[in-house]
């Protein structure tokens, strides 16, 4: 669910969660703040235009588990992110992370059929993405490992007014 931040009529902020399970009693969220513009029809889901920040909520109820490994997302075109989790969560009372952020340089792709009337185009967004590395401490202990990639579609986000 997207939650209006600011009263910005053109450019919105809000919060998207998508709830991930580890085990089947574990469970994460992934946090996306995100911009977007809403449609003039009120119901279609919002343009996602940027993702602003990711991170991942380790707390289940009255679980907290520490994250040993990475987060990397970037915006596709539909309204979806395509994001991969994989590492390991531990046992443990330490996480840090480290940011960084890379670019695609992806661009309008014009392919013409040599012996036919047709042009086929292609459009890739000019964004780049985000891989968040996450570490533990010496003293935390393992609990499970996790590889997940996929895409987080948006397109069934709903607006609160």
């Amino acid at each position: 669910m997207v939650e209006r931040a600011n009263n910005d009529s053109a450019i919105r902020y809000g919060l998207f969660v998508h709830h991930l399970q580890v085990t089947s009693k574990y469970t994460v969220r992934l946090y996306f703040f995100i911009q977007y513009e809403p449609d003039e029809d009120p119901q279609k889901s919002p343009k996602i235009i940027k993702v602003e920040y990711a991170n991942i909520n380790r707390q289940d109820d009255s679980r907290l588990k520490q994250f040993e490994g990475k987060l990397s997302y970037n915006l596709e075109p539909y309204n979806q992110i395509y994001g991969e989790l994989e590492g390991k969560f531990m046992n443990g009372d330490t996480t840090a992370e480290n940011r960084s952020d890379w670019d695609v340089s992806w661009t309008n792709i014009e392919n013409a059929a040599h012996d036919e009337d047709t042009t086929e185009n292609t459009i890739f967004l000019d964004k780049g993405g985000t891989t968040i590395e996450y570490t533990t401490n010496d003293e935390s202990t393992y609990y499970h490992y996790l590889n997940k990639e996929g895409h987080i579609n948006f397109q069934k986000l709903s607006v609160m007014q």
